[in-house]
């Protein structure tokens, strides 16, 4: 759902007596709206620029309101009343919200905050006083739990006083989340493990492959096994030439009854590659 709203903007220099009256009209009528000043210096250069060309409609995005700010369908961040501070302080540049102020003021009044994970909750559709999306975070504390209490985005006022069965459901928010770690802990080991019998199992072969090469009289030293890949180069340390490569693979395969194969029993030479040694 969004909302349209119209923006006013001005730039105005309070030495020109005819400008500074015009300043006062709109503080006057920017607060008659309820509006208060969020003015601040900006990171971007092109400031000035960006104000002037600024659209004056906008489509505010209500899923996710804030007090006093607003992103919007096209992509800006809009502020009920916003001003640009520049060293000239006489120079006011900004712009202020002119309608559809009724109707955000109620979309936030309808709209409900936690104070700690920032879930919104529609006024309307619940009767819930306290966010139950956050109780089983691994962060929250029962010192944090009175920041679970809803309340509108006008109002951040939080007691600190804490029902008994909040600290309840925090309790079992608390075995929830114990459980989910153990689960999640075994299921690591269970991976570590298959993940270190692969290894070993690789490491078997590359070691039987080499043992059974040298008991040919092959020698495996410029030969390395790529887990990775399952793929063995011949030439990773010494540079050779395809002829070596052909002549080295040739005298495997000659052997290759007497050579350990994979467990699908692929013979080595038919995973064979050449290096790129120096």
């Amino acid at each position: 759902m969004s909302l349209p709203i119209h923006i006013e903007k001005y730039r105005l220099n309070l030495g020109v007596p005819e400008e500074a009256a015009q300043y006062a009209e709109i503080e006057r009528r920017a607060k008659a709206l309820g509006h208060k000043l969020f003015d601040s210096s900006s990171m971007r250069k092109d400031i000035s620029t960006y104000l002037k060309n600024l659209p004056t409609v906008f489509y505010v995005e209500t899923d996710y309101l804030f007090k006093n700010q607003y992103n919007t369908e096209e992509g800006h961040r809009i502020f009920d009343w916003s001003e640009e501070i520049y060293p000239n302080r006489d120079i006011k540049e900004g712009y202020f919200i002119t309608s559809g102020v009724d109707e955000l003021r109620e979309a936030k009044n309808n709209q409900l905050a936690c104070g700690y994970c920032g879930a919104r909750y529609d006024a309307s559709k619940t009767d819930a006083e306290f966010c139950h999306k956050c109780l089983d975070s691994e962060y929250l504390t029962e010192d944090s739990l009175y920041m679970l209490r809803l309340r509108n985005v006008f109002n951040e006022n939080r007691p600190k006083g804490i029902p008994s069965f909040l600290k309840a459901a925090y309790e079992e928010g608390r075995k929830v989340f114990n459980i989910k770690q153990a689960k999640k802990k075994k299921e690591k080991a269970a991976q570590l493990l298959i993940d270190l019998e692969e290894r070993q199992k690789l490491e078997r072969y590359e070691t039987q492959v080499k043992h059974d090469l040298l008991m040919v009289d092959i020698n495996p030293d410029n030969l390395i096994y790529h887990k990775h890949s399952d793929t063995w180069s011949y030439g990773w340390r010494k540079k050779v030439t395809i002829e070596e490569f052909n002549t080295y693979r040739q005298k495997i395969a000659d052997n290759c009854e007497h050579i350990a194969r994979d467990e699908v029993g692929i013979a080595i030479y038919n995973k064979m590659e050449r290096g790129r040694g120096i």
